[in-house]
Formats: C-alpha cells, sequence, structure tokens
C-alpha cells in the first residue's frame, strides 16, 4: 500500500504540460518580449465642401466654400487645392486644370478662390489682383463670367437683360435694373427687377 502511494506521488510529479511556440508577429506567444507588432501608415486628405449662393464679397468661406482643410505649405488659403508650384502639384502640372489632370488654385491667399465652384457669384473684386479679368476670376477658369447677360432691350430668344451695366468684365460689380420679354408686341421688355448688382466668377 504505501509503495502504491509512492509510486502514485512519482507519476504525478513528472507530468508536464506540452510547450507550443508562436512565430506570428506581434503575437508574443513564444517569447517574453512580446515579438515585433506589425507597422502601420495612415494618410489624410482634405477636401471642400458645398458652395452658396451669389457672395457679398471674399470671406474665406462665409460666402461658399463649406468645409474647408487646414492650411499646408502648399495650400495656405485652406480651401483643399494647392498652388501651382513645383512640389506642390503633380509632374506636368500647371494652369487652371494643371497638365496632368490635378485642379490648381489660382490665388493661394484667399480662400474664396478656388476651381469647381460654379454656382458661387461675387460683387466685389477679389483684393491684391490689378488684372481687369484675373481680379473677378473666382474660380480659376482663366475668364470673368458675369452672372447676368447684359445689353438693352429688346428682348432677343426670351433671354432676361440686365440693363444700364456695361458687358463683359467692366460691369463686375455694378448696378443695374432686370428686364424680361413680355407679351405685350408693342411694348415687349418690361423691368422686373431693380437695384441687381452684376455677379461675376
Amino acid at each position: 500500500m504505501r509503495l502504491t502511494s509512492l509510486f502514485f506521488c512519482l507519476a504525478c510529479g513528472c507530468t508536464f504540460p506540452d510547450l507550443t511556440f508562436d512565430d506570428t508577429p506581434g503575437g508574443g506567444g513564444g517569447s517574453s518580449a512580446g515579438g515585433n507588432a506589425p507597422t502601420s501608415t495612415s494618410t489624410s486628405t482634405s477636401t471642400t465642401g458645398g458652395e452658396g449662393g451669389i457672395a457679398g464679397g471674399p470671406s474665406n468661406g462665409g460666402g461658399g466654400n463649406g468645409g474647408q482643410g487646414g492650411s499646408t505649405p502648399c495650400d495656405h488659403d485652406g480651401d483643399g487645392y494647392p498652388r501651382d508650384e513645383v512640389g506642390c502639384v503633380e509632374a506636368g502640372g500647371s494652369g487652371g486644370a494643371g497638365g496632368s489632370g490635378q485642379l490648381v488654385d489660382c490665388n493661394d491667399d484667399n480662400g474664396d478662390v478656388h476651381p469647381e465652384q460654379p454656382d458661387d457669384w461675387y460683387v466685389e473684386p477679389i483684393p491684391g489682383e490689378t488684372d481687369p479679368v484675373r481680379k473677378w476670376d473666382y474660380d480659376c477658369s482663366e475668364d470673368a463670367e458675369t452672372q447676368y447677360v447684359a445689353g438693352t432691350c429688346p428682348c432677343q430668344n426670351n433671354i432676361k437683360r440686365l440693363e444700364n451695366v456695361p458687358e463683359g468684365v467692366e460691369g463686375c460689380g455694378q448696378m443695374g435694373s432686370r428686364y424680361r420679354c413680355n407679351i405685350d408686341l408693342v411694348a415687349n421688355c418690361e423691368e422686373f427687377e431693380t437695384d441687381v448688382l452684376q455677379g461675376c466668377h
């Protein structure tokens, strides 16, 4: 009996658990150091938000731009578009749309000035710009489009007209009255809106 108990105790004391090793990075199952965890990288992008209607003038986002990104070395005004400069645009990029198709900012000092804002019209020129076209080119199209057709009666092809302002960029920001066609054949043009500012972009 005593011999049987002694044999049983020796058998229990010589039992050892099976060891397994995990060589998965970061697993740490077979190493007290825990292994090497895999590295990860992250990138971030900034985007521009929705656009407004007519804007009273430069406001760095108040007139039209929503959701602007923060300022970066290639995007001082934080509108989400890089300026056309080596190191800021892809190889071959230049001009309004860039040779590589990348859209670039034509004025990196003003957050209201950038491509892709066809719905914003401005009645104040871009501060600091002296060229008659560039000072109204808020959408970086390399042209200054007018919001309303300027001209005088009679109405042609049912196009509403803004009278008493010069045509083209010379009329930007100036005030006139809008006319539309009337069914009256004698006086076929009638005033329907006064004190209208010619918006441009």
